[in-house]
Formats: C-alpha cells, sequence, structure tokens
C-alpha cells in the first residue's frame, strides 16, 4: 500500500505480496529484519529503510486520539494485540497499530506478506488518521515492508501554464473551520475542486474580452461559473489552489510576481498572506469588494521583508492560494490571472531613495524638494552648480540643507522634505540626496530665464483610476512629451491640476506618478484634487514640500491654499475640497497684499474643481453654487486667468464678464475667438485628462453658452502656456501625435498696462510663446525684440483660407490676421499663390480644372486674367522657372514637369524629369542663385535641385516628421527660401536650407483644419 506524504499525493493501494520469498530479497536493501521476541505470540516484523521510522500503539483507540503519545517509538517489530485492552492477541483476531513518519519530501509505500497470516492492512480509510495504519485479524508472523522515494517534484514557480484548482460554485471553502482562511493552509483538501491552467473569468456569464490593457487582452481561458441560481447575481468570491516547489526556504530573498484581478484579490502562501490588491476593505470570504474597475487591474507582486518570507515559506512543497472578490452584485465580469510568481534567491536590491519630488518655491530663486528614504534620522540635500561637478562627483562646495524625516505612510519609509534657496536665474544645477549609507544617484535641474516664460498644465492624471499600469504608461508618455517635444522647449515647470492618484493615501499610485526621469529635472505645482484628499491619512503633503502655505485658509487633510510667484506672474492655488468661498477670498487677498511690491503683472489662480465645464461635473448642484459665489469674487481681485481640472475633459470659455460670456466677435482680434487684445474679464480653462485613466463625456443635452471651446475625444491632453509682460498664450496638444486641439491668447498693451514693456509703437513681440529665436521684429522704432537676424519687408508670411475667405499675417510670428482679409474664388477652388506681375507682392490665383483665375491685388475680388493650362488631372506647381521676376506655372504628370516661360502660356516651354511619381514637391529658390527649382520630399527627406534641368538631388537634409505639412519660403527675407512644418496650426520655420532643427522659429496660426498660403502679401 502506497502513501505519498506531501505533493499531489495518491490514492493509497495495496501491494500483497504472495510469497516470503520476496521478503528474503528486500533485506538486502533495507535495514535487518527482527524475529518475534517471542515465539508465542504473533509478531509483525518491520522492514524499513532510513527515510522512514515506525511507532506503534497498543489499542485502536490510542491509534484515533492519541496520535502525538504513541505508545513506543522507532520500533522494528511489534506483537498482535487485543483491540481494545491491548494485551496479547494469538486467538486469531488480534491486531498491530502503527504510525509511520517519512522525512519531508518523501512519499512511502506498505506492503505486508504473507496474505495468509493476516485479514486487513488498512491506512487511514479504517483508522480516521493520516499516516496511521492497522494490520488485523493476525493468524500467524507478518513481514510489513515500508519503502520510501523523493516526491515528484512541483514546478519551483508559477506562470501561465499552472494547473490551479479552484472552486466557483459561490460556497465558502471555509464553512465548519474556525479560522476564515483555513481554507489557504497546505493541510485543506481541495481533491474535488474543478482545475485548468491558464486564466479565469466571464464576461455577462461567458467567455469573452474584459478590455484591454497595452498589448495584454483580458479574455479568459477557462469560464468561471459567474451568477447564482437565480442567473442574475453575481457570486461574491473565487478561490484557487495550487503548489511550488522550493528546494531550500532560508536561501529566498524574494517573492516575487504579477497578477492581473478583477475586482479584488488576496494571496496566500501556506496561509500566510503576502499581497493584496483592493482588498483593504475584505473581511469574508463571500463578500462584494474591490475596484470596480472598468478592465481587469494588473499589480505586481514584491516581498522582500524577511519575516514574512520566514512565516510564508518552507522548504519542500508550498501550497499557493488566492482568493478573488467580485466588485459587486450587479458586477458585468470577473477575472484572475497570475502570469508568474517565483522565489527568488538573488541578493536584494540596496535600498535607495525614491518619490523625489520637486515643487515650487516661493518665487523663481527657490525650489522645494521632497524624497522618501528607508531610514529615519537626518537626511542631507546637497546642491551645487554643475559646472563646479568634479568628474560627475558633488564638490566639497556643495550647499547642503539637512533635515530630520517624519513617518511616511509607505510602510518603512521617511519623508524628507526641504528648500534650495538663492538659485541663480538660467543655470544648470547638480543636486543628490544623502540619507547615512544610501547615496543617490547626481541629478541635475535647470532655472528658467528671467522675464518671458512657459510651463506646462496638465489636468487629473489620477493614477489607479483605470489600470495602474496603463495610467502609469499614459503619464509617462505624456511626461516624455513636456521633455522631448520641441513643442515644450525650455518650460520652466509644470501646473498639475489635481488628482495625482486615484486614492489619496495609495504609495503604489504616488510611486507611478512620481517615479519618473522627467520629474527629477522639472519642478511641479501641484493642486489638490478631491482624490489628493479623500482619505484621512492623504499622503499628498508627505510627497509634495508647498511654499506659502496657508495655516488657516483651505484647509483639510492633505493641505490648504498657496502661491508662489514666478517672474513677477502671482500663481495662487486654492484647495478646493474646503468650499468656504470666503476663506479663499481672505487668502487671495493676503496673497496679493504680501506680493504687493513684487510688480505683478498677472494674476493666475488654479483649483481643482471645475466651475466652467462641460462633462458631468458641470451640473452639479455644487459646482454651480461654487460658480456664483466665486466669480465676482474673481472679479473683485483682477484675476486674469483661472485653470482648473476635475471634469476630465477640456473646455475653453469666451472670455468671462462677470457671469456673462462674451460672444461679440468686434471684442476679439478675429472671427475664430482665438486671441483678444486688453479684455474686461477672464478666461477659464479646464484640462483633460493627462494620463488618460479616466475620461467624462460632453454633456450634450446641456447647452455650455460659456464654452468657446470643448473637446472629447478620449485622448491625452497637455497644454502649453506661454507668458510675457503683454501676451498670456495657452495651447493644447493631443500627447498622441502633437496636433493642436485649441489655442488662445490674451494680448495687453501699453494703454491697458503701464508696466508692459511694449515696444515704441505699441506692437507686441512676434513670438507668441515668449521664445528667443534668432529673427529682428518689425518694431517701428528700430527696437531690438526676441529675433536678431534682419527681417526685410519682402519676406514670406502666411495666410489661412475658411472657405473663399482668406486671412493674411502681417508678419511672419504675428498670431491674429493683422493684414488683409478678403473674399476670393469658390471653396471649392484649389488656390496658388505668386508673385504673377514682377511688383514684388504675392497675389491669389484659383484653379478650376485647367482654367487658372489671377488676383492682381491683394484686396481684390475678382479676377483680371484667365489662362488655360496643363490638364485638369496635372498637379501644379508655382515658381520663377526662368529668374525674371515673375512666376509662372508648372504642371506634373507622375515624375514629368512641364514648365511655362509666361504666365499667358498655353504649351510648356520646358520639361524634365526628377524624383517619383509618389513623391511629395515643392518649389523654391534654395540657394539664391538663378530661378526656382525643385524639390522632392520622401518621409522627412527632402532632396533639392540645383539647376531646374537636374535630374539628380544635389542636397539632401532630413527635417520635420513625416507627418507633418511641409511649406517652403523666404521666411527672413534673404533671397534663400527654406523649409517649414505645420503641426496642428503651429508652423516651426528652418533657418537655413542645411538646419535639421525646427526650433528656430514658430507660431501658432488660424486653425487646424484651415488651407495655408505663403507669400509676400504687401
Amino acid at each position: 500500500m502506497k502513501k505519498k506524504k506531501g505533493f499531489m499525493a495518491k490514492a493509497v493501494s495495496m501491494v500483497l505480496a504472495l510469497t516470503m520469498a520476496l521478503g528474503l530479497c528486500m533485506t538486502s536493501a533495507f535495514a535487518d529484519v527482527v524475529t518475534a521476541a517471542a515465539d508465542e505470540n504473533f509478531t509483525v516484523t518491520f522492514v524499513t529503510d532510513e527515510h522512514v521510522t515506525v511507532d506503534i500503539y497498543y489499542t485502536k483507540d490510542a491509534s484515533k486520539n492519541n496520535t502525538e503519545n504513541p505508545d513506543e517509538t522507532n520500533v522494528t517489530s511489534a506483537i498482535a494485540r487485543e483491540s481494545e485492552t491491548g494485551e496479547a492477541d494469538v486467538s486469531g483476531t488480534g491486531q498491530v497499530n502503527f504510525r509511520v513518519n517519512a522525512e519531508d519530501g518523501y512519499e512511502y509505500t506498505v506492503t505486508a506478506e504473507p496474505e495468509s497470516n493476516y485479514k486487513n492492512l488498512k491506512g487511514k480509510d479504517d483508522t480516521g488518521v493520516e499516516d496511521v495504519w492497522r494490520v488485523s485479524k493476525m493468524t500467524g508472523d507478518v513481514t510489513v515492508t515500508i519503502t520510501s522515494e523523493a516526491e515528484a517534484a512541483a514546478p519551483s514557480e508559477i506562470d501561465e501554464t499552472t494547473v490551479w484548482s479552484y472552486l466557483d460554485d459561490g460556497t465558502d471553502p471555509a464553512e465548519g473551520y474556525e479560522a476564515r482562511t483555513a481554507w489557504t493552509l497546505d493541510s485543506y483538501d481541495v481533491s474535488s475542486w474543478n482545475s485548468a491552467a491558464g486564466s479565469f473569468g466571464a464576461k455577462n456569464g461567458a467567455i469573452a474580452s474584459l478590455g484591454t490593457s497595452g498589448s495584454t487582452d483580458y479574455t479568459p481561458d477557462n469560464l468561471l461559473t459567474q451568477y447564482k441560481e437565480d442567473g442574475s447575481t453575481d457570486i461574491e468570491a473565487y478561490f484557487f489552489h495550487t503548489q511550488v516547489y522550493v528546494e531550500d526556504a532560508s536561501a529566498v530573498t524574494q517573492i516575487l510576481g504579477s497578477i492581473a484581478c478583477d475586482d479584488a484579490a488576496t494571496v496566500y502562501i501556506n496561509g500566510v498572506k503576502i499581497a493584496g490588491f483592493d482588498d483593504d476593505d475584505i473581511t469574508e470570504n463571500l463578500q462584494y469588494g474591490g475596484s470596480n474597475a472598468g478592465t481587469p487591474k494588473p499589480g505586481d507582486i514584491n516581498v522582500a521583508d524577511a519575516s514574512v518570507i520566514s512565516a510564508a515559506v518552507k522548504t519542500g512543497i508550498n501550497e499557493v492560494a488566492v482568493e478573488i472578490h467580485q466588485g459587486r452584485a450587479s458586477s458585468s465580469d470577473i477575472y484572475f490571472a497570475m502570469p508568474y510568481l517565483v522565489f527568488s534567491t538573488d541578493e536584494v536590491v540596496a535600498d535607495e531613495q525614491t518619490d523625489i519630488s520637486i515643487s515650487m518655491g516661493s518665487d523663481e530663486t527657490e525650489r522645494n524638494f521632497t524624497w522618501y528614504a528607508p531610514v529615519s534620522g537626518d537626511g542631507t540635500l546637497y546642491v551645487a552648480k554643475e559646472s563646479d561637478l568634479e568628474n560627475g562627483v558633488m564638490p566639497s562646495t556643495a550647499t547642503a540643507y539637512t533635515v530630520t524625516g517624519t513617518q511616511a505612510g509607505k510602510t518603512g519609509y521617511y519623508s524628507y522634505q526641504t528648500t534650495a534657496a538663492d538659485l541663480e536665474s538660467d543655470t544648470s544645477y547638480a543636486y543628490q540626496v544623502v540619507n547615512g549609507d544610501i547615496v543617490s544617484d547626481v541629478m541635475t535641474f535647470t532655472t528658467g530665464t528671467e522675464g518671458d516664460f512657459s510651463f506646462a498644465f496638465v489636468g487629473d492624471p489620477q493614477i489607479g483610476a483605470g489600470s495602474t499600469d496603463t495610467d502609469i504608461e499614459g503619464w509617462a508618455n505624456t511626461l516624455n512629451v513636456i521633455a522631448t517635444e520641441e513643442e515644450f522647449e525650455d518650460v520652466d515647470f509644470m501646473l498639475s491640476a489635481g488628482d495625482q492618484v486615484q486614492t489619496g493615501n495609495n504609495e503604489e499610485q504616488y510611486d507611478g506618478y512620481l517615479n519618473h526621469d522627467t520629474l527629477l529635472s522639472l519642478a511641479v505645482a501641484t493642486v489638490i484634487g478631491n482624490h489628493d484628499t479623500n482619505a484621512t491619512d492623504a499622503a499628498y503633503s508627505e510627497h509634495f514640500n508647498i511654499t506659502n502655505e496657508s495655516e488657516e485658509y483651505g484647509t483639510t487633510s492633505a493641505g490648504s491654499d498657496y502661491y508662489y510667484v514666478y517672474n513677477n506672474v502671482l500663481f495662487m492655488v486654492l484647495n478646493s475640497n474646503n468650499t468656504s468661498t470666503a476663506e479663499h477670498q481672505a487668502f487671495m487677498e493676503q496673497a496679493i497684499a504680501e506680493t504687493a511690491d513684487q510688480d505683478i503683472s498677472w494674476k493666475i489662480v488654479t483649483f481643482h474643481h471645475s466651475i466652467y465645464s462641460v462633462a458631468s461635473h458641470a451640473v452639479e448642484e455644487a459646482i454651480l453654487n461654487r460658480r456664483q459665489e466665486m466669480v465676482p469674487v474673481f472679479e473683485e481681485l483682477g484675476i486674469d486667468v483661472v485653470l482648473m481640472g476635475h471634469d476630465h475633459v477640456y473646455c475653453r470659455t469666451y472670455i468671462m464678464d462677470g457671469l456673462n460670456e462674451v460672444t461679440d466677435t468686434s471684442e476679439y482680434d478675429d472671427d475664430s475667438y482665438s486671441s483678444i487684445t486688453d479684455p474686461d474679464g477672464i478666461l477659464y480653462v479646464t484640462a483633460n485628462s493627462a494620463s488618460g485613466s479616466k475620461y467624462y463625456s460632453i454633456q450634450t443635452s446641456y447647452e455650455f453658452s460659456y464654452a468657446a471651446v470643448m473637446n472629447q475625444e478620449n485622448v491625452p491632453n497637455v497644454s502649453r502656456v506661454d507668458v510675457t509682460d503683454d501676451s498670456f498664450t495657452i495651447t493644447t496638444y493631443r500627447t498622441t501625435d502633437m496636433s493642436v486641439v485649441d489655442s488662445f491668447t490674451i494680448n495687453r498693451t501699453s494703454e491697458d498696462e503701464d508696466n508692459q514693456g511694449d515696444d515704441a509703437d505699441g506692437s507686441t513681440d512676434d513670438n507668441t510663446d515668449g521664445s528667443t529665436d534668432n529673427n529682428t521684429d518689425n518694431n517701428s522704432d528700430s527696437s531690438t525684440g526676441n529675433q536678431t537676424d534682419t527681417v526685410e519687408t519682402k519676406a514670406d508670411t502666411l495666410a489661412v483660407r475658411r472657405g473663399n475667405a482668406f486671412y493674411f499675417q502681417n508678419s511672419l510670428y504675428d498670431v491674429t490676421a493683422s493684414g488683409n482679409t478678403v473674399n476670393y474664388g469658390k471653396s471649392a477652388d484649389e488656390v496658388l499663390t505668386g508673385d504673377w506681375d514682377g511688383d514684388g507682392v504675392d497675389t491669389l490665383c484659383v484653379r478650376r480644372g485647367n482654367t487658372f483665375c489671377f488676383q492682381k491685388n491683394s484686396g481684390d475680388t475678382t479676377a483680371y486674367m484667365t489662362v488655360s493650362y496643363g490638364k485638369a488631372a496635372d498637379q501644379v506647381l508655382v515658381g520663377d522657372w526662368d529668374n525674371d521676376g515673375c512666376d509662372e506655372l508648372c504642371v506634373r504628370r507622375g515624375n514629368t514637369f512641364y514648365f511655362q516661360s509666361e504666365i499667358t502660356d498655353t504649351k510648356h516651354a520646358s520639361q524634365v524629369s526628377y524624383g517619383k511619381a509618389a513623391d511629395e514637391v515643392l518649389s523654391g529658390n534654395w540657394d539664391a542663385e538663378g530661378g526656382d527649382t525643385l524639390c522632392v520630399r520622401r518621409g522627412n527627406a527632402f532632396y533639392f535641385q540645383k539647376n531646374l534641368t537636374d535630374v539628380k538631388a544635389y542636397s539632401v537634409v532630413n527635417y520635420g516628421k513625416a507627418s507633418d505639412e511641409a511649406l517652403a519660403g523666404d521666411w527672413n527675407g534673404d533671397g534663400c527660401d527654406t523649409l517649414a512644418v505645420r503641426r496642428g496650426n503651429a508652423v516651426l520655420f528652418q533657418k537655413s536650407l542645411t538646419d535639421t532643427s525646427d526650433t528656430y522659429g514658430r507660431v501658432s496660426y488660424g486653425k487646424t483644419t484651415d488651407d495655408i498660403c505663403v507669400g509676400v502679401w504687401q
């Protein structure tokens, strides 16, 4: 009879020997056989090996009820006894009760012979006790042979092929047991449970996808029973078991794994809880609870605590148990998968600081630092100019800021906060944090320049609102956009409008928000969102070192109102979780008074709960009440702009005069409402999600008359804000392709604001983004603005077309149509531009089929000349092909180009084959020598002709992105055409033809949907 002690115990089988000859053979492999002590007694002789011992019970009752204290231990023989009294018995009814003790990791087999000398050999089925056996009704001597062998090893780790036993019938596996978790122990019998490998779940009672996260599709391999007998009420919980083999428990240093669950999970090893996911409220086996997330949430298992590992893991077979809970009785789905679980013996990575954050200081000369460290006591921040590093090492002259840590909500960690002061502008600094023997890498940050500046504006990262891993991925992408895309070059800091995380005390979510390389160098002004303060032990203040924080106004568990000044702009950050308008008003009045001597040029307020939005929160009574109360306060205090979040949708208002929207186009710089000069009112902007963790739909059943622009495409957004003394521009981008969602500019003139420092003619600098580039502006007083090269009056500028209306720039960096506006042709016409008469000014031409209708003057609404040329299917280009000062036409068929000599020609004067039929084509004067030639584009590579008759390129340059719209023009009036690329409504200009960077100059003009033209308009 075979008994397996441990993993995959097999059913006991009795092997009965037929002859004594086998026993004689086996004595050579086992210990010596000991004969009966007295011939008058029937004797059982035990033959064993070194992995097994035998204990004896005299009575049947003792074998069942006194298993810990046998009558004899480690025996080699025993006499038959009467079952009740224990007296020797040779009547033919005697028995021997014995317990087999096998070493861990070994299974054993029991046989008895000769069969004629006894009637029964039974194990647990008769004795009722594991490993206790009985030879009964003996009529002679019997030899019991017990052989052992190493157990078949369980897998050493869990993977996607692991077989799980599972219970999905809605019953409590611990029913009848005292402890709720009795079912998680290795002694629990799961032989009646179902078993399968892979993932488990259900969607509306069937196997179907529960959604995706990145490249992961959550379609279960195995169907769980989702509903109770009524067919509609969800089963509360599901229970899983499997086993893993650990060769040496003392060598295990970490338990590492991953899980995906919907809606809550708890993981046990040998009855010890090692990890939990959204299970904080679970107290019963059959209980609803968890995240109720839309898709299964992935999570990491990482146990490095030696005390937990020691309690949970043993050498040999280990029982892994998982319970999965349904979020509610009406949930649509359930899911469980454990892609891997390993018992690592690798050295644990040394302790290090984590969750490093840089917050705004009281002004541009300060930065506030926070970091977590796994040790208490003092920690030190070292700061030095990067230029003073010595072979990458912090110099001895570095400024040291030492602070004592406070206990953090993250188990075993302490929060350290201090301020680096007296920082110089436009300087790269190095910093390092030290906690005893734990020393961080040397990291860097750069302070901004004085005067004009830019910052990034984001809304609701809310890590954990969706799938935490996916939220982190989306947030990382947005931070990468800020760090690497040219549209965000030289931003000084980031402003986050609240809800950094889903749960205010969840350190895993804060890890996902903070632990990104971009945030090691970028200062952030954070706003307290409702999710940041939704716990009494909110960790917000442990992660962010807030400057000028009020001790009495706007207070909640997470923090209160605060302000900072940056380059003479006052930012007032309100904690709108405190709903006292009176407190917020008192705080703002105090902040304005305290900064009265700082020559404040703009006053910006930011808070979380948007009072002008268009999604689900917009119509809530509490929001409407806030609007009624706060708007008059903002008006009274002269607030210029209010930036908000909370509603996970983009909304930009018209300029608001109190509670009334200003919609009269005459108040704006153009009829697109994209800019305004000297407004009498406030701009309100609500940011969409910056991570994609959650979106709200626009409420189409309501009319939001205050909304100039509202947008919801379920795409993460990020905004760039450019601030000068006389302009405030906010441009919002889709992070997926950097196309523009919206852009709006507030302009000021010297008549409106005495301290704005305008040019002598009252004009503003050409650049709308506050950046410094290499051009010279067109100021009538000859003063120098942001550009340094001479811009001649014959430089090309832009025009945009909507229908048959054309809006012309006056200078290249205008963001409004300050030149002419004219209606010409029909909206269905193709449009060309050129200098048709050699007067140095470009005008329009519309094409209908092969007929071209030319404008004489830029303000004309009718054509002065009509010419037929080429075929209706031809592609048309414009250029001065013969260098006579007048532009002519060229038609393209495949890769062959047919050129006019005069604008009135109806037949071509010359032709050339260049490039490929699939190429995009531009024309321009690339070297200021001779007339215009061709350029073909493939992706972001441009191939330039030297002479019009050339069939091969003389120069190749890579510029922009393949998805950009390409333009050509003489942007600085030097006679040479260069490239520009258009992304949304932003146009980025090349300085010289060999430049591969598009950071020379940039302007946002018109709308993304506009057609764009290039020319000299005056």
